[in-house]
């Protein structure tokens, strides 16, 4: 009887230590069928059809009909280390007129510092390529080397792979922030203000997030004047992402700053100048 057709199934990843098993099928009767593996120092397969993972890799299981020559292939992903990134920090800040960012893990980390390795057998290997790629490289771009560099305010998922098999990645957020005073971004050099007057400061990202608090760091606020008639009013009072900015009428240079906090370290300021 002509068996007919070949199929078949099963599960298209396997991990070290946990053999799978690829069903052979055919449309007529039950012919002997013949297991071979492209790889297999990637992934073996028994004359059951119990494929093994040896290493990291892709790797072809092929089932052939012993009386007709009839084959059929499935590819597989054979895992062979568990992988991690374990970053210091899961937010960047966005550096740029304005911002200085202190702490370099908040403006370019290098994740493949922090991307930890489980080799299942026990065996570390050294000749592996490693595959880095931002799922939005307009926010967060990513380099060759796993180094991750924040361009402007939103999400990026940031994705290892390890000789085109084993996986990991990390979310990341970046911030572009700006001081905003009636509802207007202020950083670098401001030369618009009004001596005599009180302004309500803010830290934010975009203008609509003014009035709601950001949870992730403490902003302390301080003033510097750099030149103009002493004694007259300038001083800068705040809590948090708030404050409020009294200038003088003659006080003509003079720095404002926020530093950014984490856990009581300073990891950036965002400041501006009123010339």
């Amino acid at each position: 009887t002509d068996p007919g057709e070949i199929n078949i199934s099963g599960e298209g990843r396997v991990v070290y230590g946990k053999p799978i098993t690829l069903t052979a099928s055919t449309d007529n009767g039950n012919p002997r069928i013949i297991f071979s593996s492209s790889d297999e120092k990637i992934a073996t397969v028994n004359s059951k059809g119990v494929v093994s993972a040896i290493a990291d890799g892709k790797v072809t299981i092929t089932a052939k009909i012993a009386s007709t020559g009839k084959t059929v292939s499935k590819e597989l992903t054979s895992i062979a280390t568990e992988m991690s990134i374990n970053a210091p920090t899961n937010w960047m800040i966005v550096e740029k007129n304005g911002v200085e960012v202190k702490d370099t893990n908040y403006k370019e980390m290098n994740l493949s510092s922090y991307l930890n390795k489980n080799y299942l057998d026990g065996k570390e290997d050294t000749n592996s390529t490693y595959t880095w790629a931002s799922s939005n490289s307009s926010v967060i771009s990513v380099t060759d080397q796993g180094v991750v560099k924040p361009l402007k305010s939103g999400e990026a998922t940031i994705t290892v792979t390890k000789d085109g098999a084993a996986t990991t990645s990390i979310k990341l957020t970046a911030y572009d922030f700006d001081i905003y005073y009636d509802g207007k971004a202020v950083t670098g050099t401001e030369k618009s203000l009004i001596g005599w007057t009180d302004y309500d400061v803010f830290v934010a990202i975009n203008s609509s997030q003014l009035n709601s608090n950001w949870p992730l760091a403490n902003f302390e606020w301080s003033e510097e004047r750099k030149s103009g008639t002493s004694g007259l009013r300038f001083s800068v009072t705040g809590s948090n992402y708030k404050a409020k900015i009294s200038i003088g009428g003659h006080t003509l240079d003079y720095l404002v700053k926020a530093a950014i906090k984490v856990n009581n370290n300073e990891v950036g300021v965002i400041s501006f100048t009123r010339k």
